[in-house]
């Protein structure tokens, strides 16, 4: 499924919806790769590049709600379930948020609650899960870069 090219204005958008209802809950939305023996597809979300401008951004989010609760994002790396436990292929999968470098800037990454009308504002947790009977449990670390010139 592609949209309409253009060479001189913008090219035709792509929608994928689910129907609506009324009364009730809307369709769902799937995008996945099929099952494979040995391995599966990836599922690739982006925008294009632009050599002279700027490129489109990709927002992953949930609706919001009039009167129940607000639907959660969720980016979780896969589970590996390798029978060889000192397999990497017993490893789950990563998750990782990466800014985006620039000639000039970096991007940043930037984690904040959401903010509470009324009540407290969320809370914002950084955890690692708990090691194996013999294992230890991961580390948490949080650094700068380094810096050629000025404060890091």
């Amino acid at each position: 499924m592609q949209g309409g090219a253009s060479g001189t204005g913008t090219g035709g958008a792509v929608v994928i919806a689910s129907g609506p209802s009324a009364r009730a809950t809307s369709g769902a939305v799937s995008i996945l790769s099929g099952d494979g023996r040995v391995g599966s597809g990836d599922v690739r979300v982006g925008s294009g590049n632009a050599p002279n401008g700027s490129t489109g951004v990709v927002t992953v989010s949930s609706g919001d709600s009039g009167s129940g609760a607000a639907g959660s994002v969720v980016l979780k790396g896969g589970s590996g379930n390798s029978n060889v436990a000192t397999s990497a292929a017993s490893r789950g999968g990563s998750v990782e948020v990466v800014g985006g470098a620039g000639a000039v800037t970096g991007g940043s990454v930037s984690m904040t609650s959401g903010a509470g009308d009324v009540g407290a504002s969320g809370g914002v947790n950084i955890a690692t899960a708990s090691g194996g009977a013999d294992a230890a449990s991961g580390g948490i670390s949080l650094l700068t870069g380094t810096s050629g010139e000025g404060v890091s």
